[in-house]
């Protein structure tokens, strides 16, 4: 499928709808964007903000398009429109979707409409990322530490690259992607480096606990 840039949003932005609800528009300069995006959610805005100031961000769009498909199981119709449209320096695209984090932990799968949305933007020749306020407001987003868990496996699987569990790795390598939620990647510079199963987005693990100080601990 051709890429066609969007002319308008899919869908329209009614800001302000509801009490206390936190919509607008943030000025984004030519030829970024064509002016204003719309946000519907603090954490939309702060992304707006964002991608405006990242300079691999070459295009944005708000609202792109709206996915149509039909469930091939219940039959009944179902659609879904992506937050953002990005286009990076790179030449690459994604679709850009924002979530709490906890949401996204409770519904992964976005309600069983996930791999048909993936699938639609894999035909568009784009990936699919979800961003998270983890991502969006974290003092280093794409790094956290590991859990105790996930670090006795991490110290069984140190040597060995993070790829699908069906390629025949080891058993450690395969219990490390899954417990981490990592596709594909592998141990760099002390750090397990990967796709994120849940987000779609580069993550990096640290094998060992951030020391954090006694005062910050205490909430002093």
């Amino acid at each position: 499928m051709s890429f066609d840039p969007p002319k308008k949003p899919a869908r329209k932005v009614v800001t302000g709808r509801k009490r206390g609800s936190v919509s607008g528009f943030v000025p984004v300069p030519w030829p970024k964007a064509a002016g204003l995006v719309a946000f519907e959610s603090q954490h939309e805005e702060q992304l707006i903000y964002v991608m405006r100031d990242d300079p691999a961000v070459v295009r944005l769009w708000g609202q792109p398009e709206t996915f149509k498909w039909r469930d091939a199981v219940s039959g009944k119709a179902r659609k879904y429109t992506p937050d953002f449209l990005v286009e990076l320096a790179d030449g690459t695209r994604a679709y850009r979707e924002v979530k709490p984090f906890g949401k996204l932990l409770r519904e992964p799968d976005f309600k069983g409409r996930r791999i048909a949305i993936e699938e639609h933007c894999r035909e568009r020749g784009a990936s699919f990322e979800v961003w998270t306020d983890r991502e969006i407001g974290g003092v280093d987003p794409f790094i956290r530490a590991s859990t105790p868990g996930e670090r006795r496996l991490l110290g069984l699987a140190s040597h060995a690259e993070l790829t699908d569990p069906d390629d025949g790795l080891p058993h450690a390598s395969a219990a490390v992607a899954r417990e981490l939620g990592i596709v594909r990647g592998m141990m760099q510079d002390g750090f397990w480096v990967g796709l994120a199963a849940l987000t779609g987005l580069v993550t990096a693990v640290r094998p060992k606990p951030l020391h954090v100080p006694r005062w910050a601990r205490s909430g002093r």
